[in-house]
């Protein structure tokens, strides 16, 4: 296998055969929205002439021997990699462009992260490929002012979490500099790379552009319905007070939708969310499993308004003109999000005022006529297409 492995190593792509590896592909993962994004992305590139091998985001997560951040230009590393990894190199090998579709997934030092920059090095480092990395945010470390923990151990903690944040701007500085092509999908993500010197054109997630192209469904709300989601952040004491909000929304006289479900593999914090809200809240709401995109997307499109920390769900409630308040995530791509479409940054679930902040947004927009988001839509499809100029200029050279 080392002999197959030093053959990749010095393989010319000057024959290129117009494929595109697409790592990282969440068609079948964790919610619908995460779908309905890497659809439109795949289906971007298709329109361009490539053929695509998507590998799936669990096959990623599964690779075996991915070294630590020091090791990554250690060859010894890089042959136990390919001997352990034989089908992600092969489809390296055979390609003429490797796409990463990062979404959430790049943040901090963890495994998938390092899994996905490890992709991008070897295979412009060691294969010679042209390499990407799209339709992404990237935080070289989470922001622990979105832990629920903050407050009571930021200040002990500074010293140890600032040796953390350089050495892990180290890390994606390293990492993002040789890449050929990189797109960030919204402005606070862009910002922090910026900081380490990394330029990366402007880009959104593409979800919007699968919204445009594929559901065409009218306008129909349910008269009093908030459609719930949850967070990779939520944490208990916050929400115990949304439970408290819903249970004052519900004493109004709205329904409570909680929407799940995925086309496979679906999020684990979505359950843990829902289970915590069947032992907390004392309010009759009703669980969506999506068993279908049109299923997520009418569920969105037919709620009075939208609550959730999920970034593709608030995505796809501005799309759908459907109100909503955003809550946070476990970094700032919600926020990145608000601040691109003109919207109130969103409420902590670390916030001791959680409630009343959610009762006086509820308000404002109850008061409000609904607007209507089409033009700036059609600017953030617009966006969402940048995240092909890697290739369009791949193709150019050829």
């Amino acid at each position: 296998m080392f002999r197959i492995c030093f053959l990749f190593v010095f393989a010319s792509t000057i024959f290129g055969n117009q494929k595109v590896v697409l790592f990282n592909d969440t068609s079948a993962w964790y919610h619908w929205g995460c779908t309905g994004t890497s659809t439109a992305l795949k289906e971007g590139i298709e329109k361009l002439g490539f053929e695509i091998v998507a590998v799936p985001i669990n096959v990623t997560y599964a690779l075996r021997e991915v070294p630590p951040f020091d090791e990554f230009e250690n060859r010894e590393r890089f042959y136990r990699f390919c001997e352990e990894n034989g089908d992600a190199v092969k489809a390296i090998q055979d390609s003429d462009a490797v796409v990463i579709t990062g979404e959430g997934t790049i943040h901090d030092l963890r495994s998938g992260p390092r899994a996905l920059l490890y992709l991008a090095h070897i295979s412009r480092e060691f294969f010679g490929k042209h390499v990407e990395i799209i339709n992404h945010s990237a935080y070289p470390k989470d922001d622990p002012a979105l832990s629920a923990n903050f407050l009571d151990n930021f200040g002990p903690e500074t010293d140890r979490m600032e040796r953390e944040l350089e050495q892990a701007r180290e890390v994606y500085r390293s990492a993002y500099s040789k890449l050929d092509f990189v797109a960030i999908r919204e402005p606070a993500s862009r910002d922090e790379m910026k900081k380490i010197g990394i330029a990366s054109t402007l880009s959104f997630d593409c979800l919007p552009v699968y919204i445009r192209d594929h559901y065409h469904r009218l306008k129909q709300v349910e008269k009093k319905t908030i459609v719930v989601g949850g967070s990779v952040a939520f944490s208990e004491e916050g929400t115990r007070q949304l439970c408290k909000y819903l249970e004052t929304m519900s004493e109004r006289g709205f329904q409570i939708k909680v929407l799940v479900g995925a086309a496979a593999y679906p999020a684990k914090d979505d359950q843990l969310f829902a289970d915590f809200l069947k032992a907390h809240c004392n309010v009759k709401w009703e669980l969506v499993e999506a068993s279908s995109m049109e299923e997520w997307l009418d569920t969105i499109n037919q709620a009075t308004f939208l609550v959730s920390g999920r970034f593709h769900h608030s995505i796809a409630a501005f799309c759908l003109n459907t109100p909503f308040i955003a809550l946070n995530s476990n970094t700032h791509k919600v926020h990145g999000v608000c601040s691109l479409v003109e919207h109130p940054e969103p409420l902590l679930f670390s916030d001791p005022r959680l409630l009343d902040q959610l009762l006086l947004q509820t308000d404002a927009i109850l008061s409000s006529p609904v607007t209507n988001n089409q033009a700036k839509m059609d600017e953030i499809c617009q966006l969402a297409e940048r995240n092909f100029d890697g290739l369009i200029s791949l193709m150019d050279l050829h």
